[in-house]
């Protein structure tokens, strides 16, 4: 019974994020915006680590605005509206409904890495060259971005469905199938699928940032909530800095654990110079991230029941 229910408010969730048409926006303005770094000119050998970093970077920004925006949707304003007292009167437990609705986000932020990472990997092939542009795959690209709303009008006008939702679902698919099927049938080598590692960890270092705004989302209203994700992207970023040498000792290694750190995942140095990253390091993230995304989801569970139960924390 409480996998039908996660399932359920899960498939709620994700439908919710994607129908937004935020969330398109910030799609195609990801890409867009790629596309623009990636054809600025540089020098020489630094050209495709240049790519690299502004591409991640861009993937990274705009990610961590679709999670807090989509934790706004998802989460703020169904509770400010009444909805978790509603579900709340059927049998539905706290951290199913907590739970549904953090990894409703988490799959939508999937798509939209699916989107980024598709995109971001084909820019390499097209600005290969720091002093020419590949106009056909460039073509090719622009194509499939608009093929994937034009579908997604077609499927509006032809069966009602939401535009939105299925525009953002096409755009994945479309770049994906896209820039797999020009890697095998182009010249594989000006691909950067090195760059793919990171691109996983970037989307372990959002799940850390969802996981704190879920406990945020849950206590206070839209504004708030943004206002605080603005300060946790920002802290994430020079947490490692300040645990390493303002607060030292016991207390930074414990701050170190319990509070974001995103340069543990921006590995764009290390692929820079050519280190490998072997299994043991993803292993350890990903086991960092669950045990990280698991505190902070208990957290939000004790503090929504509370509040459902008392009406305050």
């Amino acid at each position: 019974m409480y996998f039908k229910q996660f399932l359920a408010i899960f498939k709620n969730s994700f439908k919710i994020c994607l129908s937004d048409s935020f969330f398109l926006v910030i799609n195609l303005a990801m890409i867009v915006v790629m596309g623009i770094a990636a054809s600025m000119p540089s020098i020489g050998s630094e050209h495709l680590r240049l790519i690299r970093d502004q591409t991640h970077a861009i993937l990274f920004l705009c990610g961590a605005v679709a999670v807090s925006f989509g934790m706004v949707r998802v989460v703020t304003d169904d509770l400010r509206r009444g909805a978790g007292s509603v579900l709340m009167s059927r049998p539905v437990s706290g951290m199913v409904l907590i739970s549904g609705k953090f990894f409703g986000v988490l799959g939508a932020m999937l798509i939209f890495f699916i989107s980024g990472g598709s995109a971001l990997t084909w820019m390499t092939e097209i600005f290969h060259e720091p002093e020419l542009v590949n106009v056909t795959s460039l073509m090719i690209l622009i194509s499939l971005v608009i093929g994937a709303l034009a579908v997604g009008a077609v499927r509006q006008y032809l069966f009602g469905s939401n535009f939105c939702h299925y525009s953002v679902l096409f755009l994945g698919f479309f770049l994906f199938a896209g820039v797999t099927i020009r890697y095998f049938t182009g010249v594989a080598e000006e691909f950067d699928l090195i760059g793919l590692q990171s691109v996983l960890l970037l989307y372990l270092a959002l799940v850390t940032f969802a996981a704190v705004i879920l406990v945020i989302a849950v206590l206070n209203d839209s504004a708030m909530v943004i206002g605080f994700a603005v300060f946790i992207f920002f802290f994430g970023l020079v947490s490692e800095y300040l645990f390493s040498r303002v607060i030292s000792g016991v207390i930074g290694d414990v701050c170190s654990v319990i509070l974001p750190n995103f340069q543990l995942f921006w590995v764009l140095e290390k692929i820079g110079t050519g280190e490998v990253l072997n299994n043991g390091f993803f292993l350890f993230s990903m086991l960092h991230v669950v045990m990280f995304s698991m505190v902070y989801l208990i957290m939000a569970t004790i503090f929504f029941d509370r509040i459902e139960i008392k009406g305050s924390v």
